[in-house]
């Protein structure tokens, strides 16, 4: 019997418009009414995981920045694992050899590190991907990038961060230029005791090896008392693929899924367009899971 769901955001809970729909919503909180336990688990961080959830009304456990940081229903924060910061020097140099800004995730303060023009081609690419579509150049004279530029952290001095007392999280290092992604990927391979991720093909998160959805939702639900045969969860990209490989009571890859996670998931739900994830836990409300196995979906 499914007790807990656990769903990623973007791309899984969240439409093609970023939003949470109105059917989601009701799915939610009526599996929240009825018992279940529902964790959202996201490579967002807290306040960017809570614009979305807050916005839909939506309460609950917060696996954020890919597994480094949970909170519970009541937003108190209850783990957090950090990576190194000889590793958080190393990646932030291939970043700034490579000549794109890095997003740095800490205990107190997120924000870029890069020069001015790094910055601003991170903030435009970032607009491109969850808000309009546009070219450079029309993307600069918008009220969104302006927005976006006066709410951004940016972090002149890496060196600050490194020396200081702060928790590096994660970093986040995104290109439009997916060689650069490709070559960033491989150089991170060779870093100890880090996992590298990505929600898509023109990025990569970077965190703690310990500090992956899986694991962590694992230690959650087993916190609160859950067995792993009680879980649902579901996900779309390779940042999910660390709890669709683990052994949950349903691993659910959504149809819009990258096929590495559809390989491996049981279970199918529609895309994240047809609110593919209201209707995953419809099915488990209305105790009709083994509909949703993926051998069984013409």
């Amino acid at each position: 019997m499914i007790k807990v769901i656990a769903s990623d955001l973007d791309g899984t809970l969240l439409n093609e418009e970023h939003r949470i729909s109105e059917r989601t919503i009701k799915a939610v909180k009526r599996a929240q009414e009825e018992g279940i336990c529902f964790i959202a688990a996201t490579g967002r961080g807290y306040k960017e995981a809570e614009l979305v959830l807050g916005a839909a009304g939506i309460r609950c456990g917060k696996i954020v920045t890919s597994g480094s940081e949970v909170r519970d229903a009541s937003d108190k924060i209850i783990k957090t694992i950090a990576m190194e910061k000889e590793a958080a020097a190393k990646i932030l140099e291939i970043s700034e050899k490579a000549g794109i800004a890095a997003y740095i995730f800490t205990d107190e303060l997120d924000g870029v590190i890069g020069t001015a023009k790094e910055v601003e081609d991170f903030l435009v690419a970032q607009i491109q991907t969850f808000h309009l579509n546009g070219t450079k150049e029309e993307i600069l004279k918008t009220p969104v990038f302006e927005e976006y530029k006066k709410t951004t952290n940016v972090i002149p001095d890496k060196e600050k961060i490194l020396k200081s007392n702060r928790s590096i999280y994660k970093i986040f290092l995104f290109s439009t230029n997916l060689e650069i992604i490709e070559n960033i990927k491989k150089e991170v391979e060779r870093i100890p005791d880090i996992a590298s991720a990505a929600s898509s093909l023109d990025n990569v998160e970077i965190t703690s090896v310990q500090a992956q959805k899986g694991p962590v939702l694992k230690w959650y639900i087993e916190s609160m008392g859950y067995c792993m045969d009680e879980v649902m969860v579901l996900g779309d990209s390779l940042n999910d693929y660390s709890m669709l490989s683990m052994n949950f009571g349903a691993c659910v890859a959504m149809e819009n899924a990258v096929e590495s996670l559809k390989d491996i998931a049981p279970y199918r739900a529609p895309s994240n367009k047809e609110d593919g994830a209201a209707y995953a836990i419809e099915k488990v409300l209305e105790g009709k899971l083994e509909e949703l196995r993926a051998d069984k979906i013409v």
